[in-house]
């Protein structure tokens, strides 16, 4: 992402989350990002699985398994989030800011959209149309192949 267009979206980059503690720096675990990787490919084709009958649980299996696909990046590359508010937030920021050569532009804006979707299904009850859960748990099973390939595992 270029950085005018990180300043018009506000997102901190990867420096600042170290900075602002709400990312720790870690020794780089290949071993601790490929199982993360692994769990992530699970919540995925579960949550495809689960896309008509259970709308709003496949919407949080689809989010968690691109939280964790992100996770595994990070671990691989010496990084966790840190145990702080905002954490879900420092996900989407991380993937803008480092996985702008791995991850299309709508691959990551569908990072941002999976965490609201996530959001208003969890703490709103809110019902999302099932063209928007399609959408989001078809990119959820996209993005974590292909953060998988970038750690190479």
């Amino acid at each position: 992402m270029t950085a005018r267009a990180r300043s018009q979206r506000r997102r901190p980059t990867v420096s600042e989350l170290v900075a602002e503690q709400r990312l720790d720096r870690i020794r780089p675990s290949r071993d601790q990002g490929t199982a993360l990787l692994d769990a992530a490919q699970r919540h995925a084709e579960s949550a495809r699985k689960l896309a008509r009958s259970d709308p709003l649980g496949s919407i949080a299996l689809a989010y968690d398994a691109v939280r964790k696909a992100v996770a595994g990046h990070m671990a691989a590359n010496g990084l966790r989030l840190a145990n702080a508010p905002g954490a879900h937030r420092a996900v989407v920021s991380y993937a803008e800011d480092r996985l702008e050569d791995v991850l299309s532009q709508e691959q990551l804006d569908a990072i941002e959209r999976l965490r609201r979707a996530r959001n208003q299904a969890e703490y709103e009850a809110v019902e999302i149309p099932s063209r928007e859960v399609a959408w989001l748990v078809a990119h959820a099973a996209a993005i974590v192949p292909a953060l998988i390939e970038a750690v190479g595992s």
